[in-house]
């Protein structure tokens, strides 16, 4: 005895929420939605932990840093941005509600991510 064929879901009885799913997991394997950038992410954990973030300041935090993230990698300064952030991650603080870095703490980072930026620049 054979089986019928197994008939595949319309679109639509997907749902909604699926489909949400779907575009957002399309946007992260091409690396357009700002929400999947693991970095921004992880920094934006770290200072919403510290500053007692609300929703829409933990968003706009992933905007910004995926923001940032982009600039560094149109100047061709992705992995010296990545070693900044690493070490931002590693080094901040959590004081009085306040995410911070000492003043020398990552410095030598900073200075090579400005160095590459500007040197893009040039070219």
């Amino acid at each position: 005895m054979t089986r019928p064929p197994r008939r595949q879901p319309s679109r639509d009885a997907l749902g909604p929420r699926n489909r949400l799913t779907s575009i957002t997991l399309l946007l992260c394997l091409v690396g357009v939605a700002p929400a999947c950038s693991s970095i921004a992410d992880e920094r934006c954990e770290a200072m919403c932990a510290c500053t007692e973030c609300t929703e829409t300041d933990h968003s706009a935090c992933r905007v910004n840093l995926a923001a940032e993230e982009d600039t560094a990698a149109a100047y061709g300064c992705s992995e010296t941005y990545e070693r900044y952030t690493s070490c931002e991650l590693t080094k901040a603080r959590c004081r009085d509600n306040r995410f911070f870095l000492d003043g020398i703490d990552c410095s030598e980072e900073a200075q090579k991510l400005t160095t590459c930026r500007s040197r893009s620049l040039t070219e």
